[in-house]
């Protein structure tokens, strides 16, 4: 954090005004990037699930096809096939928990989205508390101005005056 102890009150509002605006384009600069790489996260997710999806209706269609196809065949051609129906199960499973961890990712990116557009909403209102501040002191110092000028041309002019009597 700067020192603004040796500025007036005014340079030191316009020094935090500024400091605040540096810290909410950085934010801005963040958040636009997360909402990028969210889009981009989401796009990928929505391809993947496509996949999934995919995969789980070609296994269970699988299943379908060769479960009325089992009863018929002999025996060892059954084992052969119950092997095979066994590891489309074992790979089913697998895809449905990428799928559980891919959805979880998602939430866990959300959430972070969520709490980056909370702390720009943030610093936007401590912005705009910072530059009422700001402008408060510049209307002060102006009135200060004001009133220091007024007093200087009455004195001027009372020496005038008093000189020329």
């Amino acid at each position: 954090m700067k020192d603004w102890s040796g500025l007036p009150k005014w340079a030191k509002e316009r020094e935090k005004c500024e400091s605040l605006r540096e810290g909410r384009e950085t934010l801005d600069k963040k958040l636009d990037n997360m909402q990028r790489r969210l889009h981009s996260i989401i796009m990928n997710l929505l391809q993947g699930r496509m996949g999934y999806t995919g995969i789980i209706m070609d296994t269970q269609a699988f299943f379908h096809k060769h479960t009325m196809s089992i009863l018929k065949l002999s025996n060892g051609s059954r084992q052969e096939l119950l092997q095979r129906i066994e590891e489309s199960e074992r790979l089913a499973e697998v895809i449905m928990d990428q799928y559980q961890e891919t959805t979880n990712r998602l939430k866990k990116m959300v959430f972070e989205l969520d709490a980056a557009l909370r702390e720009k909403e943030s610093v936007k209102i401590e912005m705009s508390i910072m530059e009422a501040k700001f402008e408060n002191a510049q209307r002060v110092l102006e009135a200060d101005l004001h009133s220091t000028m007024e007093k200087q041309i009455a004195d001027v002019q009372a020496r005038r005056t008093g000189s020329f009597r």
